[in-house]
């Protein structure tokens, strides 16, 4: 968490909150961000993260994901 904090911080994002929250195996997370909600959800076969990511990084490492807008 502190990691993800200095690293948002180091981007120059202006965040109002963080929230994380666990269900089952899988880890929410949403960053309230000035302009928009930096959500992810990490699954123990992948994850699931907004537009606000980016999808073609996650092809090119081979990881499981997909993309949710509107949240």
């Amino acid at each position: 968490m502190k990691r993800i904090m200095k690293n948002l911080l180091h981007w120059g994002m202006n965040i109002k909150s963080i929230k994380i929250r666990e269900i089952d195996s899988c880890t929410g997370i949403r960053i309230e961000l000035h302009n928009a909600n930096l959500v992810l959800i990490v699954g123990s076969k992948g994850y699931i993260m907004c537009s606000y990511l980016n999808m073609e990084t996650a092809d090119r490492l081979e990881d499981v994901a997909c993309i949710v807008t509107g949240v």
